[in-house]
């Protein structure tokens, strides 16, 4: 299980990322800074994937995005991706909204059972977080893919 300080981490520095990028675009011109995109690995539109004179693609990547809700070409403007992340501080959802693809972002897929209050958690899993922590690794990895959060 991915500890809560894990996951933080994991968010500082994508979130760390994303203003570098919005501090780079700013320094190339204030005036008028260029704008900047999120693309899914696997997913990359053909724009992007042009200016490198060769590029591979992986499929077994492009599924896992597919699966999480993303599309083909698709890109995101990293100011929407940093304003999802301010809603981030929201620390717990519901059952439906963590089995709904895509996540909201920033949200870490490798424990989406933190996300769930108390009450919803024992609900959902038939026992409480220290029961479910106790278990074996690969027992909660079971669990969490019979109910959708994996």
């Amino acid at each position: 299980m991915t500890t809560g300080f894990a996951t933080q981490l994991w968010l500082a520095e994508r979130k760390c990322a994303l203003e570098t990028t919005l501090a780079y675009c700013h320094a190339k011109n204030s005036a008028e800074p260029p704008k900047s995109y999120v693309i899914s690995a696997g997913l990359e539109p053909d724009s992007f994937c042009g200016l490198f004179p060769t590029w591979t693609y992986y499929d077994n990547v492009a599924k896992l995005h597919i699966q999480d809700g993303r599309k083909p070409g698709e890109q995101i403007l990293v100011q929407e991706v940093l304003s999802q992340m301010e809603d981030i501080n929201q620390s717990t959802y519901g059952y439906d909204e963590l089995k709904r693809r895509p996540l909201p972002e920033g949200i870490n897929i490798l424990c989406l059972e933190s996300y769930l209050d108390d009450e919803e958690f024992e609900k959902v899993f038939a026992m409480n977080r220290e029961e479910f922590c106790s278990l074996p690794t690969w027992k909660q990895k079971l669990i969490k893919q019979d109910k959708e959060l994996f």
